[in-house]
């Protein structure tokens, strides 16, 4: 653009590119940036650890599924997978009708991931009580 009126847009993708961000783009990732540096992430961790040891322990007591995540945190993240039988699609449209948002993977495995940040232990009490109801049916 140096030493041009106007500007000239390239004809490829590249035309696309922008050298900053949109001021629109920047607000949401200025808030959770803020959020990040209320938490330290060793304070996350030991959040999510805890999150998702009640939340197996929830699973466990649930007749016809299992977890297939490391029961050993180090080996994982905030995700438990669990095996279901019947279909796991069909199961999470009826969990996601119920406010569980879980995510399918074809044809027997659902994964939940209580986020440390904002998922509560109540929240993952519900999850538990709602899988376990509609795994009965």
């Amino acid at each position: 653009m140096h030493g041009q009126e106007h500007f000239i847009p390239r004809q490829s993708a590249d035309g696309w590119k922008t050298s900053n961000p949109s001021l629109l783009a920047m607000i949401p990732l200025k808030e959770s940036l803020e959020m990040f540096a209320e938490h330290s992430m060793v304070a996350l961790r030991e959040r999510s650890v805890r999150l998702t040891k009640y939340f197996e322990k929830g699973v466990k007591a649930i007749k016809n599924i299992s977890s297939i995540t490391p029961t050993d945190p180090k080996r994982r993240g905030c995700q438990i997978s669990v095996r279901v039988s019947g279909s796991a699609s069909d199961l999470e449209e009826e969990l996601i009708g119920c406010g569980v948002v879980p995510d399918a993977r074809d044809p027997d495995i659902l994964r939940f991931a209580p986020v440390p940040m904002y998922t509560t232990f109540t929240d993952i009490a519900r999850a538990a009580q709602v899988l376990d109801r509609l795994v009965a049916n």
